[in-house]
């Protein structure tokens, strides 16, 4: 319980992704990655609860991209 509230209390760090599906933002907060896509009347969210590093966010934005494109 008290990991979950240190984890409500801290402050998202919230990035628009551009070139994704019809919108797309990935959430940073505590060392939790999620990548949120928007296309074709879905959502897709991709989480991983690892350290935000450039190979990390390509694995999430790869993910997500491959996602999308088997939307019908």
């Amino acid at each position: 319980r008290q990991e979950m509230q240190q984890h409500l209390n801290v402050t998202p760090k919230i990035v628009d992704v551009k070139d994704m599906g019809d919108a797309a933002f990935l959430v940073e907060m505590d060392g939790d990655l999620q990548l949120h896509a928007f296309a074709k009347g879905a959502v897709i969210v991709v989480s991983r609860n690892v350290n935000a590093t450039p190979e990390n966010l390509a694995q999430l934005e790869k993910f997500a991209r491959a996602a999308l494109s088997h939307l019908p």
